[in-house]
């Protein structure tokens, strides 16, 4: 058949990004600030990819695009799915599964990096296409589309008891928000799942956390402006004090702002999304382009406190800082200060380090 198009799997934003938009919501279209009831996911430390079912044939997928072999491999998701075919045909076709691919030599420094074989860990399915697909999150329903037949694929289940936040109601939000930290930070200190599943201890990512109930939603747009994530101190983004931080830091620069939002572990990760993990400067403009397209969806809510614009200064400092980088990672212009931590790679002076 031919080839099909690629079904990405929505940005998961911040809870302070989701609290923006519901304030715009307030503002602009005169609704109440909902009451909003949550179930969370741990989060694992791996790369989001997907499996495409149809009916006459089986497509492995990044976040950023279809896999193909032999060249077009990621972390070797490809060639498990092609030689697992059999086993995905028991999907129904026109279900695209989405899932964490972890395990070893996927990521590093995380708890599920030191189990003995990679695994596929289930999240969400979309069910169709277009504007009338269907988003699956409850790990019951997701079940019975996905066998537990394989020992490296997993539904991801639900982790701890329901949250309900009222965002109209700040106090208790606040008290929420604190009681959540406290959940992520044990859970970065040993991730639950990995320990109960396969006995390993480690260290966890985080958390992803699905609205339920009444404001459960199968509509890609609508759950976007709902669910949140919330990473560890350790594998977050952004330079944070908190895994959530509904009072972000405010830069006063675009230096500050750079610092802030291009990270050790956003590289690293754009490093793996866009370059297939393989540091060389001929992977420069793809490398570049995801991480200025990263920046600028996760960013606004910085940069809006900032009184900045996103403009022709900032995607250059953005993009000046990856290149350094990149180029450091790859080998070439190695400056000891870099790896110490003294300097930032964007300016080539202290104090704006991650």
């Amino acid at each position: 058949m031919n080839t099909p198009a690629h079904i990405k799997w929505m940005s998961i934003p911040l809870l302070h990004n989701v609290v923006v938009t519901y304030d715009y919501l307030l503002a602009n279209d005169g609704l109440p600030l909902p009451t909003v009831a949550y179930r969370g996911k741990i989060k694992l430390h791996g790369v989001n990819m997907g499996v495409q079912r149809h009916h006459k044939a089986t497509f492995a997928q990044s976040r950023g695009g279809l896999l193909e072999l032999p060249s077009g491999d990621l972390k070797g998701f490809a060639r498990w799915v092609k030689n697992n075919e059999d086993w995905w045909s028991q999907v129904p076709a026109d279900i695209t599964v989405f899932g964490e691919w972890c395990g070893p030599g996927v990521q590093k420094k995380a708890a599920i990096s030191l189990h003995a074989a990679k695994v596929f860990a289930v999240f969400a399915l979309q069910v169709g296409y277009g504007e009338d697909a269907e988003i699956i999150y409850d790990p019951a329903i997701i079940a019975k589309y996905v066998p537990d037949t394989h020992p490296e694929v997993f539904v991801l289940p639900w982790f701890g008891a329901e949250v309900v936040l009222d965002y109209a109601d700040k106090e208790s939000f606040v008290e929420r928000v604190t009681e959540l930290n406290e959940v992520i930070l044990a859970i970065e200190a040993e991730d639950p799942w990995v320990k109960k599943v396969f006995g390993i201890s480690g260290i966890g990512e985080g958390m992803v956390f699905y609205p339920v109930g009444d404001h459960a939603s199968s509509n890609a747009e609508r759950l976007g402006r709902t669910i949140f994530k919330a990473k560890g101190v350790k594998h977050s983004k952004v330079s944070t004090r908190e895994p959530i931080e509904l009072d972000p830091e405010v830069v006063a620069s675009v230096e500050g702002f750079v610092a802030h939002m291009v990270t050790d572990n956003r590289l690293e990760q754009a490093l793996d999304e866009a370059c297939g993990g393989e540091a060389h400067m001929r992977h420069t403009k793809a490398f570049l382009d995801w991480l200025t397209s990263d920046v600028e969806k996760e960013g606004e809510f910085e940069l809006e406190k900032a009184g900045l614009e996103w403009d022709t200064l900032v995607v250059k400092a953005i993009q000046t800082c990856g290149r350094t980088w990149l180029r450091e990672k790859a080998g070439q212009g190695w400056n000891p200060l870099l790896r110490q931590g003294l300097l930032h790679p964007a300016w080539g002076r202290r104090g704006h380090g991650n």
